[in-house]
């Protein structure tokens, strides 16, 4: 465009004609709007504790060099990093392998390490968490971060947040921690409640489902009518069940899929889904609506089947149509979230902004009595249920995970 203004402008008015739907769809608003909220964002950055930074690294590195001698000592393994001499050990322990790679090599990723419940693929595995850790993260930390914000950076249309990698972080507030205010500051992260689920609500409009969303425990109440038994508490597992099992019908995840998720049986996850099907209806029905619409819908310009969401951006399919629903969820959550931090901006907190990720933002504030500003301004009422948000106060990011 610098180089041949002429030229761009005549592409212009060809691709103007082109996607005319597209200039005047609200997404492209969205988009549009979202853009130097997102820009001023990067360039404040976040402020970094680097003494925390300082004294991690060093305590993750002592951990490794003591993985190190124990693995050479116990099981005669020079360098972790070796998934051969690795294995070799571990066969010679009685573990069983079974996964190769495509050249015949043992395969030792996380999921194979995790199964082979031994010492030594315990102790390779948290050395190898540590050095990621390291290397991934706190090597590329300064005292203000500036990560690249990719605001369509997923096909979906969410957002994506690198160098460094914020939206991979490992669970829990190790990585975290390093994440403060600034001097005289407060920090705030807001998210979005149960986001995908509120939408698939919206769209299936299954009263069932829409119930338990209002009744303030969606989890809980899916797993009270599902299992039909009213005394389910929290802590019962059979909501993490129930959980999972929402977000199986969100992301499309097979039987199989879903039972390693939930940590059950083929069978029991096979019976689960089908009490679920017949509890919320609605659900499963729009699930193969959306694929039958995809099949139908046609794209004039490639010949592309796609399904188009509420805000008019199109969600095309690519091999297999039932992940278009997951695509539609996540592309309208995308497009809520846009619309949270515009209207974050609106109410004054533009400037506040430090980093989003996934469904939540990191803000830093200076009188904490605004948080409840800050989850109004995150609430969308436009659809069959309320978008909500919530959030807190704390000293470092981490904080919210402990």
């Amino acid at each position: 465009a610098a180089l041949d203004t002429s030229l761009t402008r005549r592409l212009f008015d060809v691709f103007r004609e082109r996607y005319d739907r597209v200039f005047r769809s609200r997404s492209f608003e969205i988009e549009t709007a979202v853009m130097p909220i997102y820009a001023a964002m990067e360039r404040r950055g976040v402020a970094v504790d680097m003494g925390y930074v300082n004294r991690k690294t060093m305590e993750l590195g002592a951990h490794c060099d003591e993985v190190d001698k124990y693995i050479l000592e116990h099981f005669g393994v020079k360098n972790r990093n070796s998934n051969q001499q690795v294995a070799k050990a571990l066969i010679e322990e009685g573990v069983v392998l079974t996964n190769r790679t495509a050249t015949g090599l043992w395969q030792l990723d996380k999921e194979t390490l995790q199964e082979c419940n031994h010492p030594l693929a315990d102790a390779v595995l948290s050395a190898r968490k540590a050095q990621k850790v390291i290397s991934t993260y706190f090597d590329n930390f300064d005292e203000i971060l500036h990560p690249d914000v990719r605001q369509c950076g997923a096909r979906t249309g969410r957002t994506q947040v690198s160098r460094p990698a914020m939206q991979t972080l490992p669970r829990g507030s190790l990585v975290r921690d390093a994440i403060i205010p600034r001097e005289g500051m407060h920090l705030v992260s807001c998210d979005k409640d149960q986001i995908e689920m509120r939408v698939l609500a919206h769209f299936c409009k299954d009263p069932g489902l829409i119930e338990a969303i209002m009744s303030g425990d969606l989890h809980l109440t899916t797993a009270r009518l599902v299992y039909g038994d009213d005394t389910i508490e929290k802590g019962d597992v059979r909501r993490q069940i129930a959980k999972n099992s929402g977000f199986a019908k969100v992301y499309g995840a097979g039987v199989e899929q879903f039972a390693r998720t939930a940590g059950v049986s083929v069978e029991s996850a096979a019976a689960f889904l089908d009490l679920y099907d017949r509890t919320f209806p609605g659900v499963d029905a729009f699930a193969k609506a959306t694929e039958r619409l995809v099949r139908q819908q046609v794209e004039e310009d490639d010949g592309r089947h796609y399904v188009e969401g509420p805000f008019g951006r199109r969600h095309y399919s690519v091999d297999r149509d039932y992940a278009v629903l997951n695509y539609l969820i996540q592309g309208t959550a995308a497009e809520v979230f846009k619309l949270d931090v515009i209207s974050l901006d609106a109410a004054g907190f533009g400037d506040n902004l430090l980093l989003v990720v996934h469904d939540e933002v990191i803000m830093e504030i200076d009188d904490p009595d605004a948080l409840p500003e800050i989850e109004a301004a995150m609430t969308f009422h436009e659809f069959e249920v309320p978008l909500t948000a919530s959030g807190d106060v704390y000293t470092r990011w981490g904080d919210k995970y402990r």
